[in-house]
Order: C-alpha cells, then structure tokens, then sequence
C-alpha cells in the first residue's frame, strides 16, 4: 500500500515541481482535484527517480514494522535485506543482458527490416500480416513500447495507401478502408503486447520469474497456452474475419463464447478428493461449509500403510502392543468434523 499510494503522490509532486521548473503553468491550478494537474503532472514526472524513493521508502517501512512488533531484531533485518539484494542480482544481470540484445537488434535494424517484408499486398491482409510482424517483432526484441515506435509509423501507412478512396467518407477513404486503419493500428498494439508477454528476454517476464522463483524457461511455456489462445481468437474473429465484411458485434459475441467454453472445459478440472465427501461430490464451497457447520460426515479410505507406520501409529495410541501389529487391509469409516485429530482417528 505505502509503494502504491507513494508512487502516485510521488509522480504527481514531482512532476508538478517539474512543470513549475521549466516555467508552465499547469491549468485550473495544482491541487489534487484537478484532472489536468494529474495529467501534466504524471507525463512530466521523472517516471524512474520516483519508483527509485520510493522503493526506498517501502523497504524502510517493511523493516521498521517488524522491529516495532518485536518480531524481528534489527540485524534480522539488514540481513534480510541483503538477501533479497543478492536474490535480485541475477535478474539484473538477466535484464541487462536483454538489454544489450535490444540495443543489437535496434542496431542491425531488425525491426525495419521485418517491417519492410510488408509488401504491395491486399489491404484487407494488412491487419493480419501486421499482427504477425508485431509478435515476431516483440518476441525477438522482448519489447513491446519498441515494436509499437517501429511498426505504427510503418503499417499505418501503409494500410491508409492500399484502402479504398471515397469521397466525402472519412479521412478520404471508404467504410471498409477506416476500419482497416483502426484494425492495423490494433493490430500492432496486440501483436506487441503477445510477442511482448511471450518473449523470454522480455523485462516484465524476467521480473515476474524471478519475483515468483521459477524457472525463467517454465514461466514463459505456463505462459504460451493462454496467450496463444487469445492470439488465435484475436486472429480469428479480428483480423481476418472483419476485414472480409463478418459483423464486429457478432464477432465479439462468439468470442466472449468461445473463450468461456474454451476456459471452462479445458482449464477446469475436477474437485480435490478431499473436497468429495460422504459419497456426494459438493461444490468446493459447499463442502468447506459443511465441515465448518459441524456436520459429520463418514468418508471410507483404505489404509495403505507399511507394518512400521501401521506400528508406530497404534503404539502411540496405546491401544495395541507393537508385538500385535499386522498391516490393516480393510476399509475404515472415518467420522470427519473440524476439530478430527490424528489421536481420535
């Protein structure tokens, strides 16, 4: 909360104090309940000095609660906290090293190179081949903002040069030729935003395996089904079904459809057993309600136990002699309610 909340005051003071620096003046006056003071403000702050004070800050307050709980001693603390700076070390050299691919692949202009593959072809192909070249783009360069400022000043043009001109109709062009300048313009922002969010040297998925823990290739494959399911629903009902004359409304219909079934089938998956009680399969908040209730249930298992669990279980018990013990082999009627414990079974 405290980053948050110090992240959005810390851009809008600073980008104020940046604003009244160069001499503007910021509209209706600088104070909080001002729309274009929030605006001016968050596009004029120094966007990377405010997430640095205030990352500070986070850490600090992070530290000092647990001090004044008595939680944690002082030295617990920078212990702590050099853990967590050599934990983020790796990801710095991984960014870095994205980085410096990036600056390889914008030296050898490998965007303008896949972009101009783009050739006189059919207007109504734009957006899908503009899509295309987004993603491959994005997923080469791990950079979404980057694609966006190489394909957007390219295909743009390119759509509006190969649409339909009709007088009168807006910006010169016909029905069909409008809605392909807006399809072609989506088009580079969603295949950006895929390749983006594909890409394994992309900075958001570096920082998001190494936030969670996992393995950097794991997180990018758990990653790859979603997205390319939403890709090909995208291409799809989009950007080929729409510019071949299908209506946009309907479209939007069977997607929506489509990806709920798609969800609830594929994804979905069947209870725990543990949530299958009594015989009755509950719903996963019907059956914690019942067990919270009290109410008593009898779930049958099959004990499955080597005769040295099975011995040192009863022994503790104090029911049997260890010398007595055989491995049970029958099913036993269990009576399940909150307060069940390994002693009462």
């Amino acid at each position: 909360v405290a980053v948050v909340v110090g992240t959005l005051f810390g851009m809008f003071l600073n980008g104020q104090a940046m604003i009244l620096e160069e001499g503007d003046e910021i509209p209706g006056g600088p104070h909080i309940f001002n729309e274009a003071a929030w605006r001016l403000s968050f596009g004029a702050a120094d966007s990377s000095y405010v997430l640095f004070v205030v990352s500070l800050c986070g850490t600090l307050i992070a530290s000092l609660m647990p001090i004044y709980q008595g939680i944690l001693k002082v030295e617990d603390c920078v212990i702590a906290f050099f853990n967590g700076v050599k934990f983020m070390l790796s990801s710095c050299f991984v960014l870095m090293s994205a980085w410096g691919i990036k600056k390889v692949c914008d030296g050898m202009g490998t965007g303008d190179w896949i972009s101009g593959l783009m050739g006189n072809v059919d207007a109504r192909i734009v957006p899908l081949v503009t899509f295309i070249l987004a993603a491959v783009c994005a997923l080469a360069t791990g950079t979404s903002w980057g694609t966006m400022g190489i394909l957007l000043p390219v295909t743009v043009p390119i759509a509006y040069r190969l649409s339909e001109r009709a007088e009168g109709g807006r910006f010169g062009l016909s029905p069909l030729g409008v809605k392909l300048i807006f399809l072609t313009a989506s088009a580079v922002l969603d295949g950006a935003i895929f390749g983006d969010h594909c890409s394994p040297i992309s900075d958001t998925t570096v920082l998001s395996s190494v936030a969670t823990r996992c393995n950097l290739i794991d997180h990018v494959k758990t990653q790859l089904p979603y997205a390319c399911f939403g890709a090909m629903l995208a291409l799809c009902l989009g950007y080929i079904a729409v510019p071949f004359g299908m209506p946009e409304y309907g479209l939007t219909f069977i997607g929506y459809v489509v990806a709920t079934v798609a969800f609830w089938f594929l994804v979905g998956k069947p209870l725990p057993d543990h949530l299958v009680t009594g015989g009755k399969d509950y719903g996963r908040g019907q059956a914690f309600k019942q067990l919270k209730d009290g109410e008593d249930h009898t779930v049958t298992t099959t004990a499955e136990t080597t005769e040295t669990t099975a011995t040192t279980t009863m022994a503790y018990c104090g029911s049997v002699t260890p010398s007595t013990i055989t491995p049970p082999s029958t099913t036993v009627p269990v009576l399940v309610t909150p307060s069940t414990t390994v002693q009462d079974v």
